[in-house]
């Protein structure tokens, strides 16, 4: 089955797919990440700035772990909407919407379950609204 990995970072998620036999491709706007994917076998990544671009890919499940600093408790400064990368977890359900995988594994702290763009998001998928 074929997995892509939104947000991907160093590749914490891609690794456990990818020790189970999944094909996975992260995407993150980390230049590193091709790298790091590449020296742990993980499968492929793809420098991509997910707020502009969609994967041009047709994955069986998306997972993947938008920023957490909007909703982080140590982040003390900026939060929520005043933080820049708030929208980025817009953008990974757009991606959901879009790609229309099987399913779908989101990570992420555990007050973003408060906020009402999440909520939005889990609704509208919940209503198969895909």
């Amino acid at each position: 089955m074929d997995v892509i990995d939104l947000f991907c970072g160093g590749g914490g998620l891609s690794l456990g797919f990818a020790k189970n036999n999944f094909n996975v491709k992260g995407y993150d706007i980390n230049p590193y990440s091709p790298e790091i994917f590449k020296r742990n076998n993980i499968g492929t990544a793809e420098t991509m700035d997910l707020s502009e671009n969609f994967p041009d890919s047709k994955p069986d499940i998306i997972i993947g772990g938008p920023p957490c600093k909007p909703w982080s408790s140590v982040n003390v400064r900026k939060r929520l909407k005043n933080h820049p990368d708030y929208e980025l977890l817009t953008y990974y359900f757009k991606n959901v919407l879009n790609l229309k995988p099987e399913a779908f594994v989101l990570e992420n702290v555990i007050p973003l379950r408060k906020d009402k763009n999440y909520q939005y998001w889990i609704n509208k998928l919940s209503k198969n609204e895909i």
